[in-house]
């Protein structure tokens, strides 16, 4: 689920405004409180839930602009005001497929609790875990590259995707390329 959380943030990433991914991610909250009562049976309160509703106002209050852009779309009648209205619509869209990421994140962090408190007779260590989450995660986002190639979704090309890999690589150990 992280690695479907992660393809997803960074699609969206890529073409939301700055100040725009820090306050939608703050709805991971939001995600993590609803698996969690519907998993784990978790209660909250009603400070804990008015808490929550201020979080989906604020995450709401950052995307009217892209609402009201897209709202005004269907009265456009020039080609520059169709254009910035067809990148406003396409900016709502990355801003739900952004928010749309978050809830993968915060079902695999609910999913790791239920693991955990299943599995208390174990006594899993919380190092081993993650480290074969990730293991597992890493396997899944080499197989979820080739959407970073999808028109509209990805500004790689398939064809060069493997180069594209490569010289993340290099980057990441420090070889020069």
């Amino acid at each position: 689920w992280d690695s479907l959380g992660d393809l997803l943030g960074n699609l969206g990433t890529s073409r939301l405004p700055g100040y725009q991914v820090p306050l939608l991610a703050k709805l991971n909250i939001v995600f993590t409180a609803l698996f969690s009562q519907i998993l784990l049976g978790k209660r909250y309160s009603q400070s804990q839930i008015l808490s929550m509703g201020v979080v989906i106002t604020g995450s709401i209050v950052t995307l009217i602009p892209q609402l009201l852009a897209a709202a005004t779309s269907t009265t456009t009648s020039s080609s520059d005001e169709k254009a910035t209205s067809s990148s406003s619509v396409s900016d709502l869209f990355y801003a739900l497929i952004y928010v749309s990421s978050v809830a993968p994140t915060a079902l695999a962090f609910v999913l790791k609790e239920q693991v955990f408190r299943e599995s208390q007779h174990l006594n899993l260590d919380i190092f081993v875990v993650n480290s074969f989450g990730s293991i597992v995660g890493l396997c899944f986002t080499v197989l979820l590259l080739p959407i970073a190639s999808v028109p509209g979704l990805g500004k790689v090309p398939l064809s060069q995707l493997p180069e594209y890999m490569l010289h993340g690589l290099q980057c990441f150990t420090g070889a020069n390329g």
